[in-house]
């Protein structure tokens, strides 16, 4: 008895179907991006210029003006509104036993921060 022959069938990939697989992989590559970018771009970064004060994170930017008043103080964070806690880097609005702060931090949370006495801008 000889082997008989079997047909195979095949189909070809829809044209679509490799900007479906992207769509699909994006997504999962953006959350260790997210996790990973802050340490590799070194932020939050600080700058003071002629005593104005400039920090800036991944999604967060702000500037304090030259004589706000500052106290050197323990601040203990009690809830995230906006923003991250990772290992190394906390940024974003939260609320503390001052009230809500916008927090730029290595993550050392509990020891002596500045607390710079800044509002809201009005809007």
């Amino acid at each position: 008895m000889s082997p008989v022959p079997v047909a195979v069938q095949t189909e070809t990939v829809p044209r679509w179907w490799p900007w479906v697989r992207l769509a699909l992989v994006l997504p999962l590559l953006f959350l260790p991006a997210l996790t990973v970018g802050p340490v590799l771009l070194g932020l939050p970064v600080y700058r003071v210029q002629g005593g104005q004060i400039t920090a800036r994170s991944l999604g967060a930017h702000t500037v304090i003006p030259a004589g706000t008043p500052v106290e050197r103080r323990p601040v203990g964070l009690r809830g995230k509104e906006v923003g991250s806690v990772l290992p190394g880097y906390t940024v974003g609005l939260f609320r503390t036993d001052l009230g809500r702060a916008q927090v730029f931090s290595d993550s050392s949370q509990d020891v002596a921060a500045l607390v710079f006495a800044t509002r809201p801008p009005p809007s």
